[in-house]
């Protein structure tokens, strides 16, 4: 199937170098599921014949590495090419509306960089065309594709009653005037939570909010949800400030400890609670689901648990990583992109969770101090 590419900055030199990847598999089957189903993703046969970029030095750039993609002269004129069928369109998010819309309309297959859109307005408005004009319209929540993440999804109740899960997400850069390092950086963390913790878990949860405006630019963002008394305690940090790149995620829960980190090879490594505390955990839980009568024991049993004389937390590592698969997101997405126009039929599943994640997004936004 013929694309082209819209935007070659940083994430569309990504992209680009995903599609004119020349390495072959001995199988099509990436070792990854696709997000919201048991079945396993196939490579994606897509061959790029050009790109478009509003900066000339851009395109520039592009045409020596890649001599043979054709340069369009305009976005109009790349949507008049009758040869591409599909748009991967990786343009600044307040961009994505307008040229999402005009190539929806020209009844091309799209895959957008997140967010889709910087309201859920506009999020349902695409869908909607997308669907009157029989094409499909794939937003890049990359990190559905990560089997670190996929494997969270799957596993999530092995940690037990979830207390708290702080995500940190910081790097030096990419500011941006028209967005907030929320709908930058933070909408990764609640990406994969909404996926990770299933039920509308973060959806259904309080958030606050505190940004920090450098230059006019807000590029400090701590965030917080909370909700009823079983719920976790969630709290993600995201910086376009800090020299150093931190891309982490802690669960703790009764039963043990995950730590995610993007930047490290194994990416998860997990933990089991072996120790007093851990069992004591247990009681309280069982006190809790009780009778009245049994009821009395609960503070005694918290007591003990903050006893100075009581065994302290004993974690015992059960191994540093599950086996994950070596396939970078980024191939699963637009394989996932690929299925489902081979299929014509969009993920239906990928477009609620999509819709969901900006609206958080604008709760979050709304309850900024």
């Amino acid at each position: 199937m013929k694309c082209a590419l819209v935007g070659c900055g940083y994430w569309g030199e990504k992209v680009l170098g995903a599609l004119c990847d020349p390495s072959t598999q001995e199988s099509r089957d990436l070792g990854v599921l696709e997000p919201f189903g048991k079945q396993a993703l196939q490579k994606a046969d897509f061959t790029l014949i050009g790109v478009y970029d509003s900066s000339l030095g851009n395109a520039q750039n592009v045409h020596r590495a890649y001599p043979h993609l054709h340069i369009y002269p305009s976005y109009e004129a790349l949507l008049a090419d009758k040869q591409v069928e599909a748009i991967f369109l990786i343009t600044p998010p307040v961009s994505h509306f307008a040229l999402a819309k005009a190539a929806l309309e020209s009844k091309k297959h799209i895959f957008v960089e997140k967010p889709l859109a910087l309201s859920s307005k506009e999020c349902v408005l695409l869908y909607g065309l997308a669907s009157k004009q029989g094409v499909v319209l794939h937003c890049d929540h990359i990190f559905l594709y990560a089997p670190a993440v996929q494997w969270l999804h799957a596993h999530i109740q092995d940690f037990g009653q979830i207390f708290s899960i702080h995500a940190r997400r910081a790097s030096f850069g990419r500011f941006q005037k028209e967005v907030s390092v929320v709908w930058d950086l933070a909408l990764h963390d609640v990406t994969i939570l909404e996926y990770v913790l299933g039920g509308r878990v973060l959806e259904n949860m309080k958030p606050c909010a505190k940004l920090v405006d450098v230059s006019g630019y807000l590029a400090l963002a701590d965030i917080g949800f909370s909700g009823f008394a079983r719920e976790p305690n969630i709290s993600i940090h995201t910086s376009w400030l800090s020299p150093k790149k931190v891309r982490e995620m802690v669960i703790v829960g009764t039963k043990g400890v995950g730590v995610y980190d993007e930047l490290v090879e194994s990416k998860l490594t997990l933990f089991s609670i072996d120790s007093a505390l851990g069992r004591q955990f247990g009681e309280i839980e069982n006190v809790i689901k009780s009778t009245d009568r049994e009821l009395a024991n609960l503070s005694q049993n918290f007591q003990n648990l903050q006893s100075p004389t009581a065994k302290p937390a004993q974690y015992k590592q059960i191994f540093t990583h599950p086996v994950l698969s070596p396939t970078p997101p980024l191939v699963s997405s637009i394989a996932h992109f690929y299925t489902q126009i081979l299929r014509k039929q969009i993920c239906l599943e990928l477009v609620e969770h999509t819709i969901r994640v900006v609206q958080i997004l604008e709760k979050i936004d709304a309850a900024t101090l």
